[in-house]
């Protein structure tokens, strides 16, 4: 029975995502720019990685740092991400991965990754909001590394589209305000 339930939480785990996502939506323009604009108004984040004690069994910050700075190098060319910046021009973008082990009994593990940026303490806007996206994952030992890959891969793929929408809105208004 232990093995049979075992299962299911297994394929229910990997089939079902609880997210939380604060990102701008495309069906209304000008509320995405006047609340997102910060995000393309920066060149440069401060990058910072956190990872509990259970996920460092499958990915430290270090082997994270690189594995998502090569990801964003692929789709977000624009933005550098820095870990001493030596101004308050960067905004601050934080990814956190949280594992938990189920029980002593099993190999599986739960938790959530997350993503997310905060304006520059420079920024002036009327209407800054946060950017995140997170999401649960769960599986077995075996599982998680490219589970963990999975959602920095779509994370970052999200962001890019994100970013380059605003900084076409940007774009288009400026040329309309000049």
């Amino acid at each position: 029975m232990r093995i049979f339930l075992i299962t299911i939480l297994v394929l229910f785990s990997v089939n079902v995502n609880a997210d939380v996502v604060e990102r701008p939506n495309q069906k209304y323009p000008d509320q995405a720019l006047k609340s997102y604009s910060w995000l393309v108004g920066y060149k440069k984040c401060t990058f910072s990685v956190f990872v509990n004690d259970d996920a460092k069994r499958f990915m430290n910050e270090e082997s994270m740092k690189r594995y998502f700075k090569l990801k964003m190098r692929n789709f977000v060319r624009d933005v550098e991400l820095v870990d001493n910046p030596k101004d308050n021009n960067h905004n601050y973008l934080y990814f956190n991965l949280e594992l938990y082990r189920y029980n002593d009994k099993t190999k599986i593990y739960y938790g959530l990754v997350s993503l997310k940026l905060d304006s520059s303490v420079n920024f002036s806007g009327s209407d800054a909001r946060i950017y995140e996206l997170t999401t649960s994952i769960a599986g077995s030992e075996s599982q998680l590394i490219g589970f963990i890959k999975q959602e920095i891969d779509l994370m970052v793929e999200v962001y890019a589209e994100d970013y380059y929408y605003l900084y076409d809105l940007n774009s288009k208004h400026n040329k309309r305000v000049n």
